[in-house]
């Protein structure tokens, strides 16, 4: 019976400490019929190996092995192969000699018929300590995943082991679906096709899988040689959140990525938002470093930089406008998203063309095995999605579309002018996935969005992206794969204004972007990976003409013009683990761009305001011809360094240029804002940044902690002059100066994924300053003196929670505090001849109100019977319970012989809704 304990204590010790890194030291030994304790002793000597055994087993035995350059647990193998002895690891030099005689290397198969023999015995005394533990495994036993073939086995070397992570009930792949290896302490994450790759020594291994929304899957791992194998895992079903704050817990602490966030779709099911329309933009803004300038505006802020800075990918399809009515809800259907990342601080060389930030949207592949539904009911809109198998675990489909039927909320308003007027939006996708076989995958994906807005037909808007793309996946062999991709994506924007009938005008503007990009991944061994590519783009850009509209309109026909460029780049990746704990990446990208004719090019005298005055000469460029030529390197470079398991340090270095601006001259983002490509004037942009950051797991408390810190410089940065009016016939040069940009800020937050009461808390300090100082007084702003940009709010704190009272109830919250943003006031008026003039106070030298608010919502599950055909649920939600009147702007009236100023607000009473969500099927169902 001792023997059998010291045998089961030393398999359980085994399987949680076993070493890789000491067995496999190569050694030559010779060894002919001589002493087992002469063989031991020599092995203690030229290794780390320390052996522990009785001596009177070995007192008699002897060792015959003859063995050149071999691994020392293939000469171990061979050497106790004809002894009746064997060994077993303790830790990574520590083994133990034991006999092999009744000795169990493999706890029994659960059997039924023992099990029950066992537990219907009334006198269990007569069952020996040896029959109750050999009565096998419990139903809960890990399953053993062999990969491989023993014939294709070469010991010494490695074996590349890749695994796909499918969700077992529509077989989507599972991105970021973790695989933890005890013996190893190590890992590797699903990449976007669910595909993860790794090299292992052959053996057994203990393995945990895990992914958000899934049952955690443990198995042993038998690896012989290299070998692929797709694993199947379950929904969880158990009372647990479901919402979590980024993809993976862990995320943090093993990627090399600082100032990285990603948002699964699961994370945002249960938080309030307005009209109960669930906007993943909206929720982004409640991340660490990400604002938006005001309530109900589109475009959002990161780091410092302004709304054009940032590129939204949604499937490799550029979007260039992200929102429904002017910003109130996100032109993205939740529905259609798969997941989320935001990248604001290391950014992957294989993404460029904007200065502060990258979010790539990844939509659904389509349920492979069976037709599925899902939609919902708001009170502004109607969402419908529907998915399903075209070939059965081959092809795939995934339709989704949205409606809005909002005109009978403006009829509820007070405001004659919003009383009779008319919105309206949808938006539609479409994609088509296809398993071709387990090498070569192609996704076809289509997207269209379109607002209409009709304002007491005093203005008219309507603005419409259009996108569609291909992509294909091959792999080439388990460590090299590549990926092909065209995409064209078009952004068409009219306007009509008739609020001065002698003036009134219909203005029309269009921007196509059509790219192609290839990339290839290797993975060179264990610790390198290698990734390359190329892209390039085309942009044709037409600004449109400005007409007068209605007879009685005097005003003239302004042809703003067209423009055409091309943005070209190559990238490389390279990612090399140097040490256990130190990770280093590099990666440079290098973009040309190119403006081509036809265009005219004014010339100025530079002695005088750039304007129609002081041209001197005209160029003329013919069609295809070159205009202007801009080439730069993009560095890319980041540390990552394992404190401990659960702690990690990073350290990035950032550079980004920018050849496409957008032109505005308010402070917050409008569908009237128009698009802008580097020319002869106007220069491309470049940012620089630098950032560190410090990640923290509490295990014990299932807390997630993290902190950055970043310093970000910006060159030839676009911004408008006092006065400048995009729609007139004047140059975009003569209405714009290029100047610097300083940001620099902290971000924390803390995240709480599991329990009952669960959510995040995240709090960031970040400045924004502009600086435009040139040598001319024309060439300033703000008479040189740096001020702060229009998005600067240093103070921004975010508090996100979720209660789950059981399965089927959750109450969410959200609670908001920035500061206000800047503003410039009028100081002061003096009078000139019986006019009124008012003095301004220097550019952003104000600032309005801080903002405030408190959000909740109550989401009732319905029946969670596990057979139901239909699933739904209720979501009660209040927007702005306080009913604070946060200030949208602060504008001034003439009134006597002063100026009388007023705060605008857009929502200042709170607003209840109703929504309604259904799917088919069982509530876990998505």
């Amino acid at each position: 019976m001792k023997k059998i304990i010291l045998s089961s204590l030393i398999i359980f010790l085994s399987l949680s400490n076993h070493a890789q890194s000491l067995i496999q030291d190569s050694l030559t030994v010779h060894f002919l019929n001589r002493p087992m304790t002469e063989f031991l002793d020599y092995m203690q000597k030229e290794s780390e190996l320390e052996f522990v055994y009785k001596n009177e087993w070995l007192n008699k035995a002897s060792i015959t092995v003859n063995q050149n350059d071999k691994p020392i647990s293939y000469i171990l193998t061979k050497a106790f192969q004809l002894t009746p002895f064997t060994f077993v690891f303790i830790d990574p030099n520590l083994i133990i000699l034991v006999e092999k005689d009744n000795f169990v290397n493999q706890i029994p198969y659960y059997n039924d018929e023992i099990q029950r023999r066992l537990e219907t015995t009334t006198d269990n005394s007569n069952i020996s300590t040896k029959s109750r533990y050999l009565r096998g495994r419990q139903p809960d036993e890990k399953k053993n995943i062999r990969i491989g073939s023993k014939s294709n086995m070469q010991f010494g070397r490695k074996a590349n082991v890749r695994i796909k992570v499918i969700d077992i009930e529509n077989k989507e792949s599972l991105i970021g679906a973790t695989l933890f290896i005890d013996e190893l302490k190590t890992g590797a994450a699903t990449n976007i096709n669910g595909e993860l790759s790794l090299k292992l020594s052959p053996g057994k291994y203990s393995a945990e899988f895990s992914s958000i929304g899934m049952a955690n899957y443990k198995c042993l791992l038998d690896i012989k040689s290299d070998g692929y194998f797709t694993l199947e895992m379950y929904r969880k079903i158990k009372e647990i959140d479901e919402v979590t704050i980024n993809a993976k817990q862990n995320y943090k602490i093993r990627g090399s990525e600082v100032g990285l966030d990603r948002i699964s779709i699961k994370s945002i099911k249960e938080l309030p938002t307005l009209m109960g329309e669930k906007d993943i933009i909206k929720i982004s803004q409640m991340l660490p470093g990400v604002v938006s300038v005001s309530e109900g505006s589109a475009g959002i802020n990161v780091r410092g930089g302004n709304a054009d800075q940032n590129l939204f990918y949604i499937s490799d399809i550029p979007l260039y406008n992200t929102s429904h009515l002017f910003g109130f809800f996100s032109a993205i259907n939740s529905t259609t998203v798969k997941n989320f990342s935001i990248y604001k601080g290391h950014v992957p060389a294989k993404f460029g063309g904007r200065l502060s930030s990258i979010f790539d949207i990844e939509t659904r592949e389509g349920n492979k095995d069976r037709f599925f539904a899902q939609g919902g009911i708001s009170p502004i809109s109607a969402n419908l999605s529907v998915e399903g198998p075209i070939v059965k675990e081959k092809v795939s489909y995934v339709v989704s579309g949205r409606s809005s039927y909002s005109d009978w909320i403006l009829q509820k308003m007070p405001n004659d002018d919003l009383k009779n007027s008319s919105v309206f939006f949808y938006d539609f996708s479409a994609t088509v996935d296809y398993d071709i076989n387990k090498n070569n995958n192609i996704k076809i994906f289509n997207y269209y969005s379109s607002d209409f807005f009709n304002l007491n037909k005093l203005n008219e808007y309507d603005y419409s992206n259009l996108g569609n793309g291909i992509s294909y996946f091959h792999r080439f062999s388990p460590r090299l794969k590549s990926n092909v991709s065209v995409v064209n994506s078009r952004y068409n924007f009219g306007s009509k204004d008739l609020n001065n009938i002698s003036e009134a005008y219909s203005h029309n503007f269009t921007l196509q972007h059509t790219e192609a990009k290839a990339s290839l991944a290797w993975i060179v061994n264990q610790k390198h990976s290698l990734s390359l590519g190329a892209s390039s783009i085309l942009y044709n850009l037409d600004r449109g003409k400005v007409v007068p509209y209605g007879e009685e309109s005097k005003r003239s026909v302004n042809d703003l013009g067209k423009e055409k460029a091309i943005e070209s780049a190559l990238f490389v990746d390279d990612n090399f683990q140097i040490t256990k704990k130190l990770k280093l990446y590099a990666g440079l990208r290098y973009s040309f761009y190119n403006s081509v004719g036809p265009q005219e090019v004014y010339i100025y005298n530079d002695k005088l305001p750039p304007g129609p005055i002081s041209i001197t000469d005209t160029l003329q460029y013919g069609s295809g011809e070159s205009v202007a030529k801009y080439n730069s390197p993009e560095f890319r470079f980041a540390i990552d360094y394992k404190l401990s398991r659960f702690s990690s340090l990073k350290l990035s270095y950032n550079e980004m240029q920018q050849y496409l601006f957008m032109l505005s001259n308010t402070y917050a983002v409008s569908p009237t804002d128009q698009w802008k490509l580097s020319d002869y004037h106007i220069k491309p942009a470049k940012s620089k940044q630098i950032a560190v950051g410090f990640y923290q797991n509490i295990v014990a408390l299932d807390v997630s902690f993290s902190s950055e810190v970043y310093y970000k410089t910006s060159d030839n940065v676009l911004e408008f002059k006092d006065g400048a009016d995009f729609i007139s016939p004047d140059k975009v040069e003569t209405m714009t100066l290029q100047g610097n940009q300083e940001a620099y800020g902290a971000e924390f937050m803390i995240a709480k994924d599991e329990g009952k009461l669960n959510g995040w808390i995240s709090y960031t300090y970040s400045r924004s300053f502009m600086e435009f100082n040139g040598e001319n007084e024309w060439d300033k702003i703000n008479e040189g003196k740096i001020y702060p940009s229009n998005f600067d709010k240093p103070h921004v704190l975010n508090i996100v929670g979720n209660y789950r009272f059981n399965r089927r109830i959750v109450l969410s919250s959200n609670i908001l505090y920035s500061t206000g943003r800047p503003i410039t006031l009028p100081q002061s008026i003096y009078h000139i001849e019986g006019m009124k003039y008012a003095d301004y106070s220097d550019r952003n030298e104000y600032r309005i109100p801080d903002y405030f608010r408190l959000d909740l919502s109550l989401t009732i599950e319905g029946n969670l019977k596990a057979n139901k055909k239909l699933h739904s649920s209720w979501m009660f939600n209040v927007y702005n319970l306080t009913g604070r009147k946060n200030p949208y702007t602060i504008y001034f009236v003439s009134e006597g012989k002063g100026l009388q100023g007023y705060q605008y607000s857009i929502i200042g009473v709170p607003i209840f809704t109703v929504s309604w969500n259904f799917k088919l099927g069982n509530y876990s169902n998505d």
